[in-house]
């Protein structure tokens, strides 16, 4: 099920491995979300230890504290861009890559009371983009308070 701060959770969990994130897909319907990540290991291989796959396993399984587990910038290189659609805004974002970059976005964006629907990420070399989509925690609706959608780029 769909909590708040559950991406976040899920994200922190492979960032405390060390592992990096090379893509996602995440998907969600306003009630259930799925998500798919693609990630490798500090020297950059696919993960094949049994005892990180079963830790990732376990932390993120039925039965982990995971909610809901069933039993812009003006930095050079960076950019921000937001627009709405229907009952979310878009963030878009591109800039340098590094271990847990997507962590500490999705940090920030629970701390601002948005809600993650989908992001969709693309890594290359040592570039990142992504959007993702959000809206507010309170409401469900799209952000417009144009305010509050300049704290979100800061």
């Amino acid at each position: 099920m769909n909590k708040n701060g559950i991406l976040l959770e899920v994200v922190q969990v492979l960032s405390d491995l060390d592992l990096t994130i090379l893509k996602a897909y995440i998907t969600s319907d306003g009630g259930w979300f799925m998500d798919v990540f693609h990630v490798l290991d500090k020297q950059g291989q696919k993960v094949t230890d049994e005892k990180t796959i079963q830790h990732i396993e376990k932390a993120l399984g039925p039965g982990s504290n995971i909610p809901g587990a069933t039993k812009g910038s003006n930095s050079p290189g960076r950019s921000v861009g937001m627009h709405s659609i229907g009952d979310h805004t878009a963030i878009e974002l591109k800039g340098p890559d590094r271990t847990g970059l997507l962590s500490e976005i999705f940090a920030v964006l629970a701390e601002l009371q948005c809600n993650v629907m989908a992001a969709e990420v693309w890594t290359h070399r040592t570039r990142v983009a992504c959007v993702v989509y959000v809206n507010d925690v309170s409401s469900g609706q799209a952000i417009e308070d144009a305010c509050r959608l300049a704290g979100i780029e800061e």
